[in-house]
């Protein structure tokens, strides 16, 4: 009897054994309890925030000659400025001297052509006498003809020759003083076009300075751009392209993400899609938006990369006073969306010998089961056939070592 009793008793020990391992690796092994809702396949990519509209703050045109564009002040980096306000000055030591050496040869050149005026104006005043003196001389050579009417052939003869020398050096005089004034023309419009060539160099040099202090033209947000030879945002001391974007002064109304879209994935994407889109400094709100637009052709994701990419624009519907543009934001585009479907956890999911299974819990313990599988996103698995709404999986292998045998649907 007593023997049958110490037998119970260890028969009794085992069977509480055997449970409390059941129990222990039911427990132990974390899982999910398979359910039917709205699953949505999406895409998702990285993108930077920019304003749809914006005002364009551009290096001056200046001329080339009056040297190189090297930023002194620089307003700072998302700073709200008012109309007016100075937001960029280039050092102007360069366009300084070039005005100071234009003003001296416009001086010089001025000076030049107030002597040659002067110095021309005297000697017309000379010529101009000495044709008055060879015009009396002409006068008094007739007087004298006339006065010998009667006298004998020969003396009237020698006063007709003096009338004739007379006149003909008045003519000279005349002609010299004409030649005169042709060359005096040409000479004062040379300096003159000298003279308004310094001026204009002047004019320029003055143009030039105003240009080199740029200031907002409307209220808002400073958004530094980017230098092109250094990928950073522009800083004091850089040296910069005419012409070049310098600052945007975006409209924070309306905003959109410029996404790059890997080309495996550009098939699932169309204008007709809507997006979440979600701060990584705030990656627990979310704000709605769409597809605008999606670029026709691709381009490497980097210069030293194979990897191609499509820009794609998603417009955002939602405005938070939290957006800034240059934000970098994580972008999901909704590429399907099924009502009422079965899905699980990606790593509910597993691959054995070439089958997709889970581990389905049964009587207190797992076993494999076969399943088969549709869409997926980020998270989630669509199961179309093995499993049923309510049973439970496990999230990870509870079988690490030996997995039993795979079972099928029952």
């Amino acid at each position: 009897m007593r023997r049958l009793h110490s037998i119970f008793i260890f028969h009794f020990l085992i069977l509480l054994l055997a449970m409390g391992c059941e129990e222990t690796t039911k427990n132990s092994v974390p899982s999910y309890k398979v359910k039917k809702g709205k699953f949505t396949t999406s895409v998702v990519e990285t993108g930077e925030l920019e304003a749809v509209n914006a005002r364009t703050i551009s290096a001056p045109n200046i001329p080339w000659n009056l040297g190189s564009l090297k930023i002194s002040m620089l307003v700072e980096d998302g700073k709200q400025v008012v109309k007016g306000d100075v937001v960029v000055d280039f050092g102007k030591n360069e366009v300084q001297k070039n005005l100071e050496d234009a003003r001296a040869n416009l001086d010089i050149a001025q000076a030049e052509l107030r002597k040659e005026e002067a110095t021309q104006a005297l000697e017309m005043d000379e010529l101009r006498i000495d044709l008055k003196k060879q015009k009396i001389n002409y006068e008094i050579s007739q007087l004298e003809l006339e006065s010998i009417a009667f006298e004998a052939d020969i003396a009237q003869k020698e006063k007709q020759l003096n009338v004739e020398r007379t006149k003909l050096s008045m003519e000279k005089k005349r002609q010299e003083i004409d030649s005169k004034e042709k060359v005096n023309r040409e000479e004062l419009n040379q300096l003159r076009l000298k003279v308004n060539q310094e001026e204009a160099n002047v004019a320029e040099a003055e143009a030039t300075l105003s240009k080199l202090t740029l200031r907002a033209p409307a209220d808002g947000i400073a958004i530094i751009g980017k230098n092109w030879s250094s990928d950073n945002k522009f800083q004091r001391d850089d040296e910069v392209w005419r012409g070049q974007r310098l600052i945007e002064l975006p409209d924070l109304d309306l905003l959109q993400a410029k996404v790059e879209i890997n080309e495996v994935d550009i098939s699932k994407i169309d204008t007709t899609q809507s997006a979440r889109i979600r701060l990584d400094s705030f990656p627990d709100s979310s704000f709605a938006g769409y597809v605008k637009d999606i670029s026709v052709l691709a381009r490497l994701k980097k210069e030293d990369s194979d990897v191609k990419v499509f820009d794609v624009t998603v417009i955002l519907t939602e405005k938070d006073t939290t957006f800034m543009p240059g934000m970098t934001v994580r972008c999901e585009i909704l590429v399907k969306e099924y009502p009422d479907t079965l899905f699980v956890p990606r790593e509910a999911i597993f691959n054995s010998s070439g089958q997709v299974l889970v581990h389905l819990q049964k009587d207190g313990s797992f076993e494999p089961r076969a399943v088969e599988t549709g869409a997926e996103n980020d998270d989630y698995v669509i199961v179309t056939s093995g499993l049923e709404p309510g049973d439970v999986i496990a999230l990870v292998d509870p079988f690490p070592e030996k997995p039993p045998e795979l079972t099928a649907e029952k």
